[in-house]
């Protein structure tokens, strides 16, 4: 199964694949490409969404708003990040990486959403429908919250 978040502001969604979470796919706006990332934060396109029937009752208004524990499979459950402004709401997941087990991470943002890629390769983020390869740090600055997404599964 997949669990598919949807921003209803900037039509920016995440599919996160419950039987997998060595990547996910997303697209940046509504009439934007699909896109693949890797848990390294390398993208490729894809001809559609892996969910496509999910999104479009998302679209549709269906679904509910994200609220923490939303179970994506072996992404885990949604969590709110306590320490970071106002709880961002993220799913974390161990990864063996090139220097170790390092955790990657999807983050749902006001505005979008960032990942935080494996080996220290750049993070991936949209921000208000703009598609951007960010240095960690500047991930870490972004991390804010409460968002504008619903989900279903």
């Amino acid at each position: 199964g997949y669990t598919v978040v949807f921003h209803k502001g900037s039509g920016a969604s995440v599919e996160l694949w419950h039987d997998s979470a060595s990547g996910f796919t997303f697209q940046r706006s509504l009439d934007a490409q699909v896109k693949y990332c890797s848990a390294l934060g390398s993208m490729q396109e894809e001809k559609e969404s892996f969910a496509p029937e999910l999104l479009a009752r998302l679209r549709k208004g269906g679904g509910q708003a994200v609220e923490q524990h939303v179970n994506a499979g072996d992404w885990g459950h949604l969590k709110k990040e306590a320490g970071k402004k106002d709880g961002t709401l993220s799913w974390g997941v161990k990864v063996k990486g090139r220097e170790g087990v390092e955790t990657i991470e999807v983050a749902l943002l006001p505005h979008g959403f960032v990942f935080l890629a494996s080996g220290g390769f750049k993070d991936v983020a949209v921000y208000k429908g703009e598609l951007m390869m960010l240095e960690r740090k500047q991930s870490r600055a972004m991390l804010l919250a409460p968002t504008e997404f619903v989900s279903i599964s």
